[in-house]
């Protein structure tokens, strides 16, 4: 019988209970729970069996001795959780982005090759099945011409409008995401143009020589949408994010299927978010669908010696974007290469 990873979870707001209840369904054991209130901490560690509440991690890592820890913490924190986790030997998943900026993140990941240990950010929209058979699809679909991300959130509903744009700049990584591991090294090539019409409303266009992609990212749009479209010369993908399906559209052209499409774009919709559904209330993944399949790829990894399920390659060519993206946005330039 395998034994189970010992886990601290650094951070016991939402993303931390999600954490910490999926990598309990991986086969981890909750031994401690980290949180600058000692209330928090308290009310999620009596969630497992045998957990500990602290509120400084070097304690809970003395205490604990953990081969993983999650930072689910805010982004300015994540850096020093990180590599404190990493100096005691433990491997690390941190929520998005990584770090604050990009040469950070290096110096993040260098520490981890050197240490030995896994280290990786939380883009779980990588790991959500819709995608994964997106990125089986795609090649024999054909060339893709055009990416298009839609991120209407709820998350800037209660927030100053100074932080609204800090809020739109942590939300960027996982479309970036999306498009480097669709097309490696597309970040690289970019060309961007950018426009933020308020605080909170970000609007990003790219091109390089093969495929153009844009980005909107909005914290007052509504309904709340999370959304990805993949067109190539020979179909659509449509993703549903926030669900974690997507549905294809291949059809020939001509008059019959142009007629159609409304119809067989929607039954394939309700029929893929039916099964989708089903297979999600079956399983126990109640929110964050590719978070749990993240979490137990970083565990399999972590155990077999193996990569982490993002390489070091992609984590940097979303950060180098980031950064020249909210650089951009910052000093109200249009363009940036």
């Amino acid at each position: 019988m395998v034994e189970p990873f010992r886990v601290v979870i650094a951070g016991a707001g939402l993303m931390g209970a999600w954490h910490a209840r999926y990598a309990r369904q991986c086969g981890a054991s909750i031994c401690g729970v980290l949180d600058r209130d000692p209330a928090a901490a308290d009310r999620l560690a009596r969630q497992f069996a045998g957990a500990r509440s602290f509120t400084e991690l070097g304690r809970a890592l003395k205490d604990c001795r953990p081969r993983v820890v999650h930072v689910c913490t805010p982004m300015e924190s994540h850096a020093p959780l990180a590599a404190a986790a990493l100096d005691a030997g433990a491997h690390v998943l941190v929520e998005k982005p990584l770090a604050e900026t990009a040469a950070i993140s290096r110096d993040l990941l260098s520490q981890a090759t050197k240490s030995g240990s896994l280290l990786s950010p939380v883009h779980q929209f990588l790991f959500q099945q819709g995608f994964i058979n997106a990125c089986a699809a795609v090649p024999r679909l054909g060339r893709i011409l055009h990416l298009e991300a839609t991120f209407c959130s709820a998350g800037g509903d209660r927030a100053t409008a100074a932080s609204l744009d800090e809020i739109a700049g942590e939300i960027l990584s996982h479309p970036l995401a999306l498009i480097e591991r669709l097309v490696l090294g597309a970040l690289d090539q970019m060309q961007w143009q950018t426009h933020r019409t308020q605080p909170g409303e970000w609007r990003v266009a790219g091109a390089t020589r093969a495929l153009t992609a844009s980005v909107l990212v909005s914290l007052q749009g509504r309904p709340t949408e999370c959304s990805f479209r993949i067109l190539t010369d020979g179909g659509v993908i449509d993703l549903d994010l926030f669900h974690g399906f997507g549905t294809i559209d291949a059809a020939p052209v001509s008059k019959s299927a142009k007629i159609g499409r409304p119809f067989r774009v929607s039954a394939k919709r309700m029929q893929r978010a039916g099964s989708n559904l089903t297979r999600r209330l079956i399983t126990r993944e109640f929110a964050y669908p590719g978070l749990r399949r993240l979490i137990s790829e970083f565990y399999k990894a972590a155990r077999s010696g193996a990569s982490a399920p993002i390489g070091s390659g992609e984590i940097i060519a979303v950060a180098v974007a980031r950064d020249h993206l909210i650089e951009c946005f910052s000093n109200g330039v249009k363009t940036v290469s």
